[in-house]
């Protein structure tokens, strides 16, 4: 008997989700949570870009509006320490 099979490990995983009370959560959630935190702390694209392993810009789309969030974080912060100074 194989310890790991795909219908093994989707019974285990629908087993998993039901008793946590989130029926529709598929493991590639976890990927996106993760590429979304990592979104919001990067310095730019290229970080986000490796860290997801995605070759194109394209496949950051989902993410983009965090690094967009971040930077315009930034640059209130710097406007407001040289407004203040």
């Amino acid at each position: 008997m194989m310890l790991f099979d795909v219908t093994n490990y989707r019974k285990r995983w629908k087993r998993v989700r039901a008793l946590a009370g989130v029926p529709d959560i598929v493991t590639h959630s976890f990927r996106h949570t993760a590429a979304t935190i990592v979104a919001k702390n990067c310095k730019n694209q290229d970080e986000l870009k490796e860290f997801t392993r995605h070759n194109s810009d394209k496949g950051l789309e989902p993410y983009k509006h965090h690094i967009q969030e971040e930077d315009k974080k930034q640059i209130q912060e710097k406007a407001t320490a040289f407004f203040n100074d």
